[in-house]
């Protein structure tokens, strides 16, 4: 049994429990390391819209469209997007959204369209009855599960014909379902016990599935760990919702002059600096039910925050960002190419001082 082994299969750990261990460097500069496309975009109404989704296309990443995006802007998703290979639309598993979005596909004169099942319980009947269907709707061509924390139930999301797997219960950001429900898996342990069963499962081929782990992304950091436990790809909300070509942005006026070290303002005064906010919210939020159900859960599991844009995050810089920090965690993992992170890279368990330790906290 490896270390690795040894330290995740007899406990359950999150990100910050550890850190992966530098190897022997086999590249003379990060630069050198091939990356390949892992990002994966949110289906959140205020996370991924058209201008946020077409940036991540063009750039060679996933985008997954939300279901509850206004319609102008689901449409125009619809119609200028379809065709591309790395866009997914999020679909309710219930009949009448299957009924509508197949129509509307048809409408648009679409074959081979990738769709994710869009259920907070992907482990459930309801999610399984609708992956069988799109598996034999000539329509579909990739399908995602809704979201799972067990080897058994990403096994059973294969088993009714999902290509790729999102692993995750409750450990977003704006999501409480741990806290109101009691149930989940640590994000970590979750990924690499899911990705372990995969490959040992007898009849199941790893290398047909992707792997992507949704949620308790913060940093370069994070996603380079979810990599190394098992996963191929990641997905963000948080990050994203952060840039200025997500959906939501509402003009708050502009911001006052900034006086000089006297307390004088410079004259003529430079342009007004505007202001843009928004409230970012989880999608089973009290705010997001409210908005798009009519009333929200006695108990929701999510929550908002409201968000002022910092004058510089752009989807790009977030693209740019995660990127330039894998081709570094391949570096120091004594690789040369993203798809040998994985779980031979060295693991160890780490104590509270350490993570006060290697953070940013002065």
């Amino acid at each position: 049994m490896s270390d690795n082994e040894h330290l995740l299969d007899s406990k359950c750990l999150s990100a910050d429990d550890v850190l992966l261990v530098p190897q022997h460097g086999e590249l003379s500069s990060r630069d050198d390391a091939e990356l390949y496309p892992f990002i994966y975009s949110a289906p959140m109404d205020r996370v991924t819209g058209y201008e946020l989704a077409k940036i991540l296309l063009d750039a060679g990443e996933h985008a997954v469209i939300p279901r509850d995006l206004p319609a102008q802007e689901w449409h125009k998703c619809a119609k200028e997007l379809r065709s591309h290979p790395n866009v997914f639309f999020a679909i309710s598993p219930k009949e009448e959204f299957l009924s509508q979005f197949f129509s509307y596909m048809k409408d648009y004169g679409l074959t081979g369209v990738n769709v994710a099942i869009d259920i907070a319980h992907g482990d459930s009947s309801m999610a399984y009855h609708c992956s069988l269907k799109l598996l034999h709707e000539p329509l579909v061509n990739k399908i995602m599960s809704g979201s799972v924390a067990t080897p058994e139930g990403a096994l059973r999301c294969y088993r009714s014909g999902c290509t790729h797997i999102r692993i995750g219960i409750g450990p977003g950001s704006r999501c409480t379902t741990r806290e109101m429900t009691g149930f989940g898996v640590p994000q970590l342990s979750a990924v690499y016990n899911i990705n372990k069963r995969l490959h040992t499962e007898a009849g199941v081929a790893r290398h047909g599935i992707t792997l992507i782990a949704d949620g308790g992304i913060r940093t370069p950091g994070d996603a380079a760990k979810y990599l190394a436990a098992g996963a191929d790809a990641i997905m963000m909300g948080s990050e994203f919702s952060r840039a200025i070509e997500s959906p939501g942005w509402e003009f708050q006026g502009y911001a006052p002059p900034t006086p000089g070290e006297d307390g004088s303002v410079r004259f003529p005064a430079p342009p007004p600096t505007p202001i843009y906010g928004k409230s970012f919210r989880g999608c089973a939020s009290a705010e997001h039910q409210g908005d798009h159900k009519g009333q929200a859960s006695a108990c929701p599991e999510g929550t908002s925050v409201e968000l002022q844009y910092d004058g510089h995050t752009t989807a790009q810089s977030v693209i740019d960002r995660y990127r330039r920090g894998l081709a570094s965690a391949v570096s120091y993992a004594g690789r040369k190419r993203l798809q040998e992170l994985g779980p031979s890279i060295p693991m160890i368990q780490i104590t509270r001082a350490a993570q006060v330790e290697g953070s940013s906290i002065a």
